[in-house]
């Protein structure tokens, strides 16, 4: 893992073939945003799970998953997706998607996804998102 200039982390691909770059950032200090651009298949999923499953261990309140920059989610992606759901709410970690590709958009409702883990159109109204639950007045 290197450290980017913006101080998070960058999880960059292990060979030529893997097209998937992860990026970890604290926007807050109660959040963790995991950022995903390229593609989430068979070839990256074990990498992927291994960061976002260590992020959910690690996080104080909030995971956020940004995955506007991703093309393709596979069969094995959204199964990981709706298992690091299952494991966030284990450990009291609130996990959200920001997504707003088409086909990112498509697969997540037709596994019904967003009824498990909520999806936003960005990481600012996710955010928002979270600060209104929590606004008392």
């Amino acid at each position: 893992m290197n450290t980017s200039h913006s101080g998070g982390e960058t999880d960059r691909p292990d060979s030529l073939g893997d097209s998937l770059v992860l990026r970890v950032n604290r926007p807050r200090p109660d959040v963790v945003l995991v950022i995903a651009s390229g593609t989430v298949d068979e070839s990256t999923a074990a990498r992927f799970e291994r960061l976002l499953f260590a992020r959910i261990e690690d996080a104080v309140r909030t995971v956020l998953l940004d995955l506007t920059g991703v093309g393709f989610l596979a069969v094995s992606a959204l199964q990981l997706l709706a298992r690091a759901g299952e494991r966030a709410r284990e450990r009291g970690v609130e996990l959200a998607l920001v997504a707003t590709g088409h086909d990112v958009l498509r697969a997540l409702h037709i596994t019904e996804l967003p009824e498990v883990v909520p999806v936003h159109p960005s990481v600012r109204a996710a955010l928002r998102g979270l600060d209104d639950r929590t606004d008392p007045s």
